[in-house]
């Protein structure tokens, strides 16, 4: 029994190193795709004030069109007031051209509004041509920087890799068996709340090896090993404690101190 703790020592310590690992390849990773979304959001963004640059435009488009319509009337109607006969006729073709350059102001300041906001737009897209320039800088970089992280760590994960294989060799099946089930399966903080209020001096029951729910992902991607290695511990030192208090070997009553804090 001595010889299988110092084996499942060995085996989380190079567990908890590969995983640590493993987890900053990983940010790098994210860190990617966050640049990845960003892009992709400022690229929505830009083909939305696109949109909205070709409607402001049309408007002002059909705007101009009137006030031409309503010029092209006036030039009619003052052809017609030169050659009114009655004083009534008159009166009305001068009434309606007076109505016309009234109406004619009113558009020609909605003119002037919408290529004010047309300015705005288009300034606004610049900018957002700006944010996508400067994100694919970023992306570029952070995959470069992914890249090259994952690459000189490859020979490191897999040595480790080498040494966990062979540190979890030496533990019994039966308590590799519950190891690798605590490792795989507590891989986020959800799991580490319910350790942390369950206590760790409480006795594990059968559920507390149950997959986590999938209905909310872990926030962060914490040391999944760290959530793991309280239930983990108790569990061999349930089994180790008796039998270190036969054999003298002090490590079990250590490690009940170090994973009951």
């Amino acid at each position: 029994m001595s010889a299988t703790l110092d084996a499942l020592q060995v085996l989380q310590q190079v567990t908890l190193k590969l995983t640590a690992l493993r987890s900053k390849i990983e940010r790098k990773k994210r860190s990617v795709r966050s640049h990845e979304h960003r892009q992709a959001a400022h690229e929505a963004e830009l083909a939305a004030k696109h949109e909205a640059i070709m409607q402001r435009q049309s408007a002002v488009d059909q705007l101009e069109l009137e006030v031409k319509t309503h010029e092209d009337r006036t030039t009619q109607l003052r052809e017609a007031l030169n050659k009114s006969k009655t004083n009534k006729e008159y009166a009305a073709l001068l009434t309606e051209i007076n109505t016309g350059k009234a109406d004619n102001s009113k558009l020609e300041d909605q003119i002037l509004e919408g290529m004010n906001r047309l300015e705005e737009l288009r300034a606004e897209e610049q900018v957002i041509h700006s944010k996508i320039e400067d994100e694919k800088q970023a992306l570029a970089n952070a995959r470069k920087a992914a890249e090259a992280f994952e690459h000189d760590s490859q020979a490191e994960v897999e040595a480790l890799g080498r040494e966990r294989a062979e540190a979890a060799s030496a533990v019994p099946s039966s308590t590799l068996s519950i190891f690798e089930r605590v490792a795989e399966r507590h891989d986020g903080n959800k799991r580490q709340r319910d350790v942390q209020s369950q206590g760790l001096n409480n006795e594990i029951q059968p559920g507390d090896f149950q997959a986590p729910s999938h209905e909310a992902e872990p926030k962060n991607e914490g040391n999944l090993f760290e959530a793991a290695q309280g239930p983990l511990m108790k569990l061999a030192i349930r089994g180790f404690n008796s039998i270190g208090q036969q054999t003298g070997d002090s490590r079990a009553e250590e490690f009940h101190h170090d994973y009951d804090e």
